[in-house]
């Protein structure tokens, strides 16, 4: 578990972060939660993916609200018809060896004694190899606040790591203004679940599970900022990690976990550009090498 605290709580706000829970063995559970603390850590946000049952399947939801109870569902890929078995696996059981400490009686009457010792034992338990849409998940899991609105959405990432494909989105609007809470941390939980394993001393591998790339945005209305008009001049000077606007410095506060660009001649390189830009903007980079 990790938390972390921002420098100011957000009224209206955008949490991007990267999720992997990786397939392998299937009886393993494994969940990842990233909750959204308001000022006195008490949690009004969660988004989690999670892999709670004896198969490959893995789910995805978002929340808002203070407790499972009594929160709201933004998004649930329990209610998504698009978030599908994509194979029946065998449901053939999985049979652990385990050893177990018990009482022997031996004698009768005066002489009758008690004793312990270690006996193996087998146990059959049901394995699930069945698979979803989510099975074996690496992607982007966003949540955005903005006025009484709240957007969260599962994309998953290409071969290359960049978000591509379908997205799983859902919206909730709090129209009774019952939440409302500024966000000013977060916090990540990554545990396993016990299974039966566990409570025999069975030695097993669990599914490795992952949060990275974490950024947290505050979003300014819907009154757009304008950063350049036409005739000013932007560089982004990757040497100095240092932004200019017209020949003076700008934008010196930058995003959490933003970084400036690393390139090398003649390796391909591959960037994304956060938040998204919109339909009508356009983005180039041109890269000039350094000559000496």
């Amino acid at each position: 578990a990790r938390q972390q605290w921002f420098s100011k709580a957000l009224k209206d706000w955008k949490v991007e972060a990267r999720m992997y829970l990786k397939k392998g063995y299937a009886r393993a559970s494994n969940k990842i939660d990233l909750y959204l603390l308001d000022s006195e850590g008490r949690r009004v946000g969660k988004i989690t993916l999670k892999d709670n049952d004896n198969s490959y399947e893995v789910a995805a939801h978002a929340q808002i609200g203070y407790d499972s109870v009594s929160s709201k569902t933004v998004y649930s890929s329990d209610n998504d018809s698009s978030v599908k078995r994509t194979k029946n696996g065998s449901n053939k059981k999985k049979t652990i060896k385990y050893k177990e400490t018990v009482k022997v009686t031996t004698g009768k009457g005066k002489k009758k004694k008690t004793s312990t010792k270690v006996v193996s034992k087998t146990m059959a338990l049901p394995q699930d190899l069945d698979e979803n849409t989510l099975t074996g998940f690496y992607g982007v899991c966003t949540f955005e606040k903005v006025g009484n609105k709240y957007t969260a959405s599962f994309q998953k990432c290409n071969n290359n790591g960049q978000p591509a494909g379908k997205k799983w989105r859902g919206t909730y609007t709090d129209s009774a203004k019952k939440y409302g809470d500024s966000i000013a941390g977060v916090a990540v939980y990554i545990a396993k679940y016990d299974i039966t394993e566990d409570s025999k001393n069975v030695a097993y591998k669990p599914n490795p599970a992952a949060l990275t790339d974490l950024k947290v945005y505050e979003v300014l209305g819907d009154t757009v900022e304008i950063v350049a008009r036409a005739g000013d001049e932007i560089v982004i000077n990757c040497e100095e990690n240092k932004v200019y606007k017209n020949g003076s410095m700008f934008l010196e506060n930058l995003y959490i976990g933003s970084e400036f660009l690393t390139m090398n001649g003649g390796v391909p390189s591959s960037f994304t550009v956060s938040p998204e830009p919109v339909s009508e903007a356009s983005w180039w980079m041109d890269y000039s090498p350094r000559y000496n």
